[in-house]
């Protein structure tokens, strides 16, 4: 397969007056959301229904159709959006889904394999027209799809597998923060108890622990939240219920963000036997290293006005070090460490996870 220079695709959609571009970043879609630089016409979102609403509203100021991008596994968050807002029956606004196909060809990892399996049947029952975009549809189809969409006032969508588009090198931009994604997780594993119970989340925060040598000694502790990005705190949550061990939640901020109305619910029960860490270092990193807003936002103080007992947030690693233990040790408490943009050999990935799940150490 002859790959799409991301590029000339994005000019092509510019020359089909597609200006206006917002969603959640994904690893098969980032060389050509990399082409798009001006921040005014390009929103990353909080999660793909956001999306959805941010491009009818942009349609609703201009009459200008917009593209929602997102990985296939973002469809779920975009469904209510697309049936009680969008759809014919009830505003009929035209806008394109870039979709990303992970686990199409079934060779991927477990999270993206029912969602490769169903991607197109999903799209069918939502009465949305799409085409598998290659080579050579990129515009007579592209372009009869546009069409399609303002004559009906409809959503569609293009479809896009792994290496349709050429690799588009991009210096990933670093911040200067002290501490590493590893440091920040050695630090942390090795001041908490062999009893805890660890949740992480989805990406390289996960991959990091499975590379360390507490994981390997204390394995049936941990449960890796690997699909369902947003989700890590409330699945620590609902364990902290039903147990008196300590619940530890370890979530990145494109996570933290995603579904942010969970946290004050969780923090409102003040679950002694909770606890939530938050390494934050302002980017989606495993798709790609673009931004979220969480380096913006004094998260001290918003942990503390969403219900949370104690909350502490730093950037020195040495204070990380020194107060690490005492700060664990505090009941319902938000840790917010921030972090660089970590150059990482090839992490591992969490396999076999109904085995995870039959040894995961609950009593």
């Amino acid at each position: 397969m002859k790959p799409i220079n991301p590029e000339t695709f994005f000019k092509l959609l510019l020359k089909n007056k597609i200006n206006f571009f917002c969603g959640v970043p994904d690893s098969i879609l980032k060389n050509f959301t990399n082409c798009i630089n001006d921040e005014d016409k390009h929103i990353i979102t909080a999660n793909e229904g956001n999306a959805i609403a941010t491009a009818a509203g942009y349609y609703l100021a201009t009459k200008k159709m917009g593209l929602v991008y997102m990985q296939n596994s973002g469809l779920g968050n975009a469904i209510n959006p697309l049936t009680s807002l969008v759809n014919e029956k009830t505003y009929s606004i035209p806008m394109i889904l870039l979709i990303g196909w992970r686990g199409e060809n079934g060779n991927d990892e477990p999270q993206h394999l029912m969602q490769g399996e169903i991607l197109k049947n999903q799209l069918k029952l939502l009465k949305i027209k799409y085409i598998v975009l290659n080579y050579e549809n990129q515009k007579n189809d592209l372009v009869d799809l546009l069409r399609f969409s303002l004559k009906n006032n409809c959503a569609v969508a293009i479809i896009v597998k792994k290496n349709t588009f050429k690799e588009v090198k991009k210096i990933k931009k670093q911040n200067s923060l002290k501490i590493s994604r590893s440091f920040a997780i050695d630090c942390i594993l090795k001041n908490i108890d062999k009893k805890d119970l660890i949740f992480s989340s989805t990406g390289k925060i996960s991959r990091q622990i499975l590379k360390s040598k507490f994981y390997k000694e204390n394995c049936n502790n941990f449960f890796f939240n690997v699909g369902a990005m947003g989700h890590t705190a409330s699945l620590a949550f609902g364990m902290s219920i039903e147990t008196q061990k300590r619940v530890i939640c370890i979530d990145g901020d494109g996570s933290f963000l995603m579904h942010l109305g969970s946290i004050p619910i969780i923090a409102k029960y003040k679950k002694k036997n909770f606890r939530y860490i938050l390494l934050n270092n302002g980017a989606h990193e495993s798709v790609g290293g673009q931004k979220t807003v969480a380096l913006n936002i004094n998260l001290e103080e918003l942990s503390k006005n969403l219900g949370f007992s104690s909350q502490f947030s730093t950037e020195d690693p040495d204070y990380l070090i020194k107060n690490f233990k005492k700060i664990i040790n505090n009941s319902n408490s938000f840790l917010e460490i921030k972090i660089n943009l970590e150059d990482s050999d090839e992490l591992p990935r969490p396999k076999n996870l109904k085995l995870l799940k039959q040894n995961f150490n609950r009593n």
